[in-house]
Order: C-alpha cells, then sequence, then structure tokens
C-alpha cells in the first residue's frame, strides 16, 4: 500500500501515522474497523497524538471518499491553532490524500455541516486547495446566524 501512496504522490518521507487495513463502512459517513475486505488508508485525524479511535478512512482507488470512526470534524485540527498563534496563512485540502501529499500540513473539513466560522475565527488567510474549495469556505462562512436578544429581567422588590 504504501509503494501505491508514493505512487499517488504521497511523499516517501511523510511523518504522519498512516496505517492500511480492512473496513466496514457504516451509515452517515463512519466506519468500524474490519477482519477483513478491501484495503483502506487509515489516517489520524490528530497526527500528533495518533489514535486508533480518531481515524478517517479512504480507498486509495477512489481518495474523494472518505469516512471517520469518530465524530472530529476536522483533520489535523492543531494546525488552525498554529496558524492562529503564528498569525500564519492556514492551508485547507479537498481530501485525506492531497492533506497526504502536503507532507500534513495544513487541515481538511471532513463534514459537510461544520461550522467554519466558529472554527476558523482568527486565521488570518486561508489557502484553499481548488476555487470550488474556497467557494464552498466563502459560502459556509457567510451562513446568517440568528443571536439571541438579551435581556436584564426585572427583579421583585
Amino acid at each position: 500500500m504504501l509503494a501505491q501512496l508514493i505512487a499517488l504522490g504521497v511523499p516517501a518521507d511523510l511523518d504522519v501515522d498512516v496505517r492500511c487495513g480492512p473496513i466496514n463502512v457504516r451509515f452517515g459517513g463512519y466506519f468500524d474497523p474490519a477482519e477483513d475486505g478491501h484495503l483502506a488508508v487509515l489516517v489520524p485525524i490528530f497526527p500528533d497524538a495518533p489514535s486508533d479511535d480518531d481515524m478517517v478512512a479512504f480507498f486509495a482507488d477512489n481518495p474523494s471518499r472518505w469516512w471517520r470512526n469518530s465524530t472530529a470534524p476536522i483533520l489535523n485540527p492543531d494546525a488552525i491553532d498554529r496558524a492562529i498563534h503564528f498569525q500564519e496563512p492556514l492551508a485547507v485540502w479537498s481530501s485525506p490524500l492531497s492533506w497526504l501529499r502536503a507532507g500534513g500540513d495544513g487541515v481538511v473539513i471532513l463534514t459537510d455541516d461544520l461550522d467554519v466560522g466558529f472554527h476558523l475565527r482568527g486565521v488570518p488567510t486561508v489557502n484553499a486547495e481548488t476555487v470550488e474549495l474556497a467557494q464552498t469556505i466563502d459560502r459556509r462562512l457567510r451562513v446568517v446566524v440568528s443571536l439571541p436578544r438579551i435581556r436584564v429581567p426585572r427583579r421583585a422588590a
């Protein structure tokens, strides 16, 4: 599988704990590890602290579709904190494979319902991999939020 990833453009010296294993795909974009079956590429969602409980999986022959085994909505969320802290641009990739090709730099938004404004607040610049991804992020940042009315109730004297 490593040779296949290298053929797909992933650097041979990648410093991410990428694994391969069979998975069972579940409803809602999730997966479970399996005993046998088609091998998937397994990427830790938190590369600085890899865990079998927080992985994203994809098949090398269809890398534009992926599944998670946790509810974590972002691959490599620590990159957001670094971008905010150092006031540097944040690379946002279209897929886990693109993220691997970039050497594990930046993030991948793993869900379609993520509150992008909440997670990217404070990031000075987003460098999106594609025009389509940039447009999607921009559209999701511009979602109108319904703010609550704030009151101070009168107290009985």
